[in-house]
């Protein structure tokens, strides 16, 4: 019997999700801009405060345990300082965790430096570079172990290497004939490495480059365009469902199936203050719901609601199970 929404959040807490991908380490350092230097023409950035946060994948695994599922995470960090404050973070979040050290790589860092609510600049640490074949083998036998204790799979490519092309398809094919679905949060132009996947979900530019076909959102036939666009993805790289962010317009979902083969879903008003890391809170809530047995507009719901959420606070943010909860009973506006 399908249960409500409501009846979903409470499951919640009975499901576990695996999340692999490009983790880094997010540092919002706030501060006040009050003069221009003398020694050149650039702002004078006085420090107040640094608040550090998972981001990335990580991102993902911090708004599944907000949601108040069982995580496991695997991934990458260096042999630093930056790598050891991940690991001490995704302990606290009581993940269980499997990472692969580095000695050729740091552990990928962005800082954002912000006065009052501006971005004034960001800084970024990273080196972009595959695992080695030594490293991928460790990481599809640990994957092999986690595997049967999990329910669904969620992969947040960020195109920091770790993700390559053979790496992808060999955790999707794992993934597959262990009978796990399979999320894809994808990146670039080529969706070959995401070839058998389940589900992607990409927004509306990364269709765009993907598909080579041009989406513009004033046009008339806009979601007719999206919809023409995803069947060529999934079409061409064998994967059964797609998803497309489409932002103020909402979310389409189209399959390959023969069951239901789209769903529109539009989005409500609301206040925007930053769109970092919406689009980890919508593959998380998507993971979760749909591993508790959500249908796939029941999870699209979650996950705009979700989504709507966390647009509304600065910087990498999480949503909880209560916030989606109070925001359920509050009518659409």
């Amino acid at each position: 019997m399908k249960k409500d929404i409501n009846g979903l959040l409470d499951d919640f807490t009975s499901v576990k999700v695996l999340s692999i991908g490009d983790i880094m380490l997010d540092r919002f350092v706030q501060g006040k801009v009050e003069r221009i230097s003398p020694e050149a023409p650039v702002p004078v950035f006085q420090f107040v405060q640094e608040k550090k946060m998972l981001g990335g994948a990580g991102n993902v695994i911090a708004n599944l345990n907000s949601l108040g599922c069982k995580t496991v995470f695997m991934g990458q960090v260096g042999q630093d300082d930056f790598g050891e404050k991940v690991k001490e973070m995704l302990h606290e979040l009581k993940t269980e965790t499997y990472l692969i050290q580095r000695t050729d790589v740091p552990t990928i860092m962005k800082a954002r430096f912000v006065a009052g609510n501006n971005h004034i600049l960001r800084f970024d640490k990273e080196k972009i570079s595959p695992l080695t074949e030594e490293q991928q083998e460790e990481l599809l036998l640990k994957l092999k172990g986690v595997l049967p204790s999990v329910d669904i799979v969620l992969l947040s490519d960020y195109a920091k290497g770790f993700l390559s092309t053979e790496t992808t398809q060999r955790v999707i094919s794992l993934c597959n004939q262990a009978k796990k679905r399979v999320l894809v949060d994808p990146k670039g132009s080529d969706y070959s490495k995401y070839k058998s996947a389940f589900l992607i979900k990409p927004n509306r530019k990364e269709l765009e480059q993907a598909s080579g076909c041009v989406l513009d959102v004033s046009s008339e036939i806009f979601l007719s365009d999206v919809s023409h666009a995803a069947r060529i993805i999934l079409e061409k790289y064998s994967i059964e469902n797609i998803i497309v962010t489409l932002s103020e317009k909402g979310m389409l979902f189209v399959s390959s199936g023969a069951d239901v083969q789209e769903i529109y879903l539009p989005t409500f008003a609301r206040e925007v203050f930053d769109v970092s890391g919406a689009g980890d809170t919508s593959l998380a809530t998507l993971g979760i719901a749909l591993a508790a047995n959500a249908d796939i507009r029941q999870a699209m719901e979650l996950a705009n609601l979700a989504s709507g959420i966390v647009v509304g606070k600065l910087g990498t943010a999480t949503v909880s199970l209560n916030e989606l909860k109070q925001a359920l009973k509050k009518p659409l506006q």
